[in-house]
């Protein structure tokens, strides 16, 4: 969590002392102070801490008992805050139980951070990491990168294999040793994007005779021309690929519909609209599981 700004950290208590004449700075008139202008300490710390740090609060366990305004982390990733003076004891849900939760958070990771994220692939990758709280997941984030047989790895260095799967070294110097050699690497269950890349070795273009097997481009000097095979290409649309592991893709859509009971959304469309708010316009993604 970010910390706050000291600009930000406002406390109503030590507004009541000042404002209080100095005669009159007992325990029960600032007291009384306090508890007027509580709504206002609770507004700034939801704003200026809350909002603007993140929370780390701990996740809801059916059956805890939680005192007026403790704070859960919820399956949809919310934070909310007990609303009942007298405590709260129950195996409801805190997103179903509006009698006694308020939602006051859409995510745990705060306005700060989430500013300084941008479409850059380290940074989408990180940040799918941590929202969805996969494990070993920290700053700096080594983004993942193609596995070549001619590098030399260190430990921690995170690359993505031709099985379509994720690994992390634990074992360096490594060169020329495969991420399916246990000894040198271990499977990396978390979410990681790949490029899209369309490879076109021949130069398209159009002749009289549609019939014809081959096209041709006349270059520079006289009567030469530069022959080219005629090869059907299929159309990328997409500039990257999100992997997310099965595990997590299923997990992801069980919290989904216990949070919203036959909802038809799934891992896909929620990580859609996360990415969204980030990729730039006009790139378009996929997302699947590995």
């Amino acid at each position: 969590m970010i910390t706050t700004p000291v600009i930000y950290g406002d406390s109503e208590a030590q507004v009541s002392s000042d404002l209080t004449p100095s005669k009159r700075r007992l325990p029960v008139w600032l007291a009384w102070f306090q508890s007027l202008l509580q709504p206002q300490q609770w507004l700034n710390d939801l704003v200026f801490t809350k909002y603007y740090g993140g929370s780390s609060a701990a996740a809801w366990v059916s059956g805890n008992t939680y005192a007026y305004q403790a704070n859960v982390l919820y399956l949809d990733n919310s934070i909310y805050e007990c609303a009942n003076p007298l405590g709260i004891t129950s195996t409801t849900p805190p997103n179903l139980d509006t009698a006694n939760w308020i939602k006051i958070l859409n995510t745990f990771i705060g306005i700060a951070e989430r500013i300084k994220y941008t479409g850059q692939k380290c940074f989408l990758e990180f940040f799918l990491n941590r929202y969805f709280q996969v494990t070993g997941i920290g700053l700096p984030f080594n983004a993942s990168a193609k596995w070549y047989n001619d590098l030399q790895y260190e430990i921690g260095d995170v690359v993505y294999y031709t099985n379509g799967k994720l690994y992390t070294c634990i074992l360096a110097p490594t060169s020329n040793q495969m991420p399916t050699n246990a000894t040198y690497w271990v499977l990396n269950p978390s979410i990681y994007i790949t490029r899209m890349v369309v490879n076109n070795n021949s130069f398209w273009m159009a002749t009289t005779n549609v019939g014809s097997p081959n096209s041709y481009m006349p270059i520079a000097s006289k009567n030469a021309t530069q022959w080219m095979p005629i090869v059907a290409t299929a159309y990328q649309p997409y500039s990257f690929t999100v992997y997310v592991p099965s595990a997590l893709a299923t997990t992801i859509n069980t919290n989904l519909n216990v949070v919203v009971p036959g909802t038809s959304d799934n891992y896909q469309t929620l990580i859609t609209n996360i990415l969204t708010n980030y990729v730039r316009a006009g790139k378009q993604f996929n997302v699947t599981i590995y």
